[in-house]
């Protein structure tokens, strides 16, 4: 496995999101406790707001978390990230305090009195105001020194993207396996499904390939998987399955063009093997 790498990005353009929706609701906190009180407009408005700043901070969650325990995260990312402390401990109950908030409203429909929605909010929004970026910046800057070097330096996030798509199409080829060889050959529908997933799949190894070739110094070529064997990277075999698959990516991909249903069928049957085995050889060279 690819270690996952942080998207600087991504951080910076949830973060301002969040400094925004923080200032938002300042500003109407800052109106005084009173005039929230008495106009529902306010209370309402900032439900809202913390709902999507929850969302927000939600995201940014599941990407550290992602990044600290190198597997995905999808739910309560913020509820986890909070409980587990990696932020400062007061940072960390403001978390949990704004996740409890937004689980009430939501999945409870916990209705909130203003007068003390606006204690509970103010409170949140105070800490969160003084301690949130500073505290990612600070985490961020020690998952980056904590990052593994790479031997080859790639973009893992756009490798990692087409090793998911290729993993996620020749598990689609391996259901057509149940059926026997004969019943396959004359499917036309298995023929036009496993062709689509090959050439995705084929797609992602050869923007993997020619990316790895481009890093190592190599000039671009027609016959990249044959050039990844030349330099010890990928067995002889896995390169010539996979450069018999893409030299009949275009055949494949033009429903007007006949390819023999024998061959198809050999191509599904071993593409399981062949790609796992250019994935895990592609991860070894990476990493060294």
């Amino acid at each position: 496995m690819l270690p996952k790498t942080i998207d600087i990005k991504f951080l910076n353009e949830k973060a301002g999101k969040v400094k925004t929706y923080i200032k938002k609701i300042k500003q109407i906190l800052d109106l005084g406790k009173e005039e929230f009180e008495n106009k529902p407009i306010y209370p309402d408005r900032v439900k809202y707001y913390l709902v999507v700043l929850n969302d927000e901070l939600e995201e940014i969650s599941c990407h550290l978390l992602s990044i600290i325990y190198n597997k995905s995260f999808k739910d309560n990312c913020l509820k986890i990230i909070s409980k587990e402390e990696i932020f400062n401990p007061k940072l960390s109950r403001a978390l949990l305090d704004l996740y409890n908030f937004k689980e009430n409203l939501m999945e409870k429909n916990l209705n909130y009195q203003p007068e003390n929605m606006y204690s509970i909010v103010s409170d949140i929004i105070l800490t969160l105001d003084n301690m949130f970026i500073p505290e990612l910046s600070k985490i961020v800057k020690e998952l980056k020194e904590k990052q593994p070097k790479l031997k080859i330096s790639i973009n893992i996030k756009r490798v990692q993207q087409n090793i998911s798509a290729i993993l996620s199409n020749i598990k689609k080829l391996k259901t057509f396996l149940k059926y026997s060889k004969e019943e396959f050959i004359n499917s036309p529908l298995f023929i036009d499904r496993s062709k689509y997933f090959l050439v995705v799949a084929i797609d992602g190894a050869n923007w993997i390939c020619k990316h790895l070739l481009r890093k190592l110094g190599e000039k671009n070529t027609d016959e990249c998987f044959i050039k990844l064997y030349e330099k010890n990277i990928i067995d002889k075999e896995t390169a010539y399955f996979l450069q018999d698959l893409q030299n009949n990516r275009i055949n494949l991909a033009d429903p007007t063009k006949e390819i023999s249903s024998e061959k198809i069928y050999y191509w599904v049957e071993n593409s399981n093997k062949y790609f796992k085995r250019f994935i895990q050889d592609i991860i070894k060279a990476v990493k060294g």
